[in-house]
Formats: C-alpha cells, structure tokens, sequence
C-alpha cells in the first residue's frame, strides 16, 4: 500500500531515489506478508515452531533466480530503457544542495529533511518491532496459563458417616483421622495439584448405580481399544480448551500422506474440520450410550473444555437434579462445600469466586 500511495504522486516517479525506496518497500512489504501467513500466524495457533527444509531454501532461492535472470534477460535484448546504450553524462549538482559524503542525504534528500526522514523511518522500525514483541495476552487479552493436568490417585480416608452424606478426612487435614470412622478408599480429584483437591467416592457412585452400563453416565467418550476412559486423558488442561485430534498420529498410523483420503475423501474440498470424515464413521464405539454427555450432532467436537469446566459441568448438574428430586435426603449437595470438602466454608458465592481464581493467573 506504501508504494500505490507514493507513486500517485508525479513528483515521487520522477526521482530516482523515491522509485528505490518504492521498490524496497514493495520488496520487503510482500516478504513481510510471508513472514507473517506461513511464519507468524502458524506460530500462533499451533504454538510450534516451523523452520524450513534445505530443499525448500533452495527450491525459494531458485525461484528467485530464476525470476531475476528473466528480468535481467529482457533489460538486455528488449530495451526497457533508453538510456543504457548511451554515455552517461554526469549532471550538475550544486555543492549546497547535495553532498555526496552525507549518507543522509544520499538516501533521504536534501540536507534539510535527511535527518527528519531518517528518524521517522527508525520510529517506525521501533514501533512495529515492539507490537511484533508483545505477548500474546497484550494484543489478545489475558488467558488463563497451560496447566497440564495429571491422573487422579487413590488413597486411603477415613469416612464419617453423616445425616444424609460422609464426610472424607486424611491425616494431614486433620492430625489422627476419626479412630470411628471406617476406613476407605477414595479418589483425590487434584489434576495440577495445586492443594485444592475433591476426594471421590467412586464406589459410593458404583453402588448408586449398579447396571453395568451405568459407567457410561460419567465416562461418555472411550478413546480406540479402551474402557471407561479418565477424564484426564482427553481434558488434559486444567483450565485452557485442547484438541484431542492428534493428526500425525492419525498420518503414522494410516500409512503417511498417501492415505489422506480416508479422512478427506473429497480432495477438491479445503481440508477443514466441516470436510472430513467423521470420527464415528472409523471409531464406532467411542461414544457410549446412555452417556450424560452427548455430543454435538451429528458430529463429534475435537476441542474439549478444561478439566475443571468438565467435573463441574459434569457433576454440579447431577448434583443439582439429584438434591432437587431428594431434597430430604441430599439437602446441600450442589454446594462447594460438599466436594470441596478440604478447604473452609466461605459462603457460596465467595466460594464459587475463589475457586475460579486458579483461572484467572
């Protein structure tokens, strides 16, 4: 756009100097736009850095070349301009207007405006060098950081029967746990183990359910060749959405780039997300019936939630419809404080703002 903008001006295409810096800036302007497509946009949506293979420098270079050798080819046999038959006549310059030993002045003009346009053009440089410095969460917001999310243990608790539910202590909680209070084991929900963890009853909800299918309820999606697959193993960020489609692994295992027709099957179609196969059409079994969790018809969704958006999303709503049916016998189970059991009773909306906090870094 630098070079339309001067070269609308008569008095720019007859300098030679201005048609120089033209053409540098038309040069550098595409190689920047490159830069930026192929460089710096795929840097920011796939967080992996590309460099090129020796084959494409030299495939570039040659181009390049090529394009060159053309350009100097019809200058030579074509004519394009007049004058590089003739001798050149040197033309008269005024010792006041140009001084030749000026590199200023040689590349910006007159002595007059040669170190206003030098330093506006290194303004310039400075300023967008440091929009292209700036993170991410300056020109896009601030987002919750990557916080990889690990499997849940099992431990050993002591459970204190109540009213209507049992309350879990472990030692470090509580010094001695409760000498009357049975033994069992539980699951210690704590995926970046920041301290804030959720013991589960997992075979309390067993026995709540007993069909055998009853499993799909809360493990609605198994990974190829597995069985009631953790949540950790697709929702593997504690806070940020991921993607569970893992392409090269799909590539290695189907045989490389010769069998790419197997996900695209229309190769005259761009190969997005909307133009492939779908996962269910290969991996039939990978939803489960009866699962809570359904997904969006009538295709899979490859990008998952955060770990904590998905047991909060996954059990505050059972919770919910489980205390409102029986409120009798499970009054205050869609509260905090009933998962949450290791930290104080800080009213619910406190609460609820407290938790979040791990998101929010």
């Amino acid at each position: 756009m630098i070079p339309i903008i001067f070269l609308l001006q008569k008095r720019y295409r007859e300098s030679k100097t201005a048609m120089f810096w033209v053409g540098l800036c038309a040069i550098i302007g595409m190689s920047l736009n490159r830069v930026n497509v192929a460089g710096l946009a795929t840097l920011s949506l796939t967080k992996s850095v590309y460099f090129p293979a020796w084959t494409e420098w030299v495939m570039t270079f040659g181009i390049l070349s090529g394009a060159a050798l053309f350009y100097l080819f019809c200058v030579e046999y074509f004519g394009l301009f007049d004058g590089l038959g003739r001798e050149r006549v040197p033309d008269w310059i005024t010792p006041a207007q140009f001084d030749h030993t000026d590199w200023k002045t040689l590349y910006f003009g007159g002595q007059r405006l040669g170190s206003a346009q030098l330093y506006s053009l290194v303004f310039i440089l400075a300023a967008a060098l440091s929009f292209g410095l700036v993170s991410d969460n300056a020109v896009f917001g601030i987002a919750p950081e990557k916080t990889p999310v690990e499997n849940p243990r099992w431990i050993e608790a002591s459970k204190i029967e109540g009213d209507s539910t049992a309350t879990f202590v472990i030692g470090s909680d509580a010094g001695d746990p409760d000498p009357t209070g049975s033994r069992a084991p539980v699951m210690m929900l704590d995926g970046n183990r920041d301290g804030r963890y959720v013991l589960f009853d997992h075979k309390q909800h067993e026995s709540r359910h007993k069909d055998e299918q009853s499993c799909a309820l809360c493990h609605h999606m198994n990974k190829p060749y597995d069985r009631c697959t953790g949540c950790y193993q697709c929702h593997s960020d504690m806070y940020v959405t991921v993607n569970v489609f893992d392409h090269d692994l799909h590539t290695t295992k189907l045989g490389g780039n010769a069998h790419c027709s197997r996900c695209h099957a229309d190769g005259g179609l761009p190969k997005l997300r909307e133009n492939t196969t779908d996962c269910l059409e290969c991996h039939r079994a990978m939803v489960q019936p009866g699962a809570r969790v359904k997904p969006r018809a009538p295709r899979i969704e490859t990008r998952t939630v955060g770990y904590m958006d998905a047991l909060h999303g996954l059990c505050m709503g059972c919770h919910e419809e489980t205390e409102k049916s029986q409120p009798e016998s499970y009054a205050g189970l869609s509260r905090c404080t009933h998962c949450h059991q290791s930290l104080p009773d800080l009213g619910e909306p406190a609460w609820r703002q407290y938790l979040w906090t791990g998101a929010s870094r």
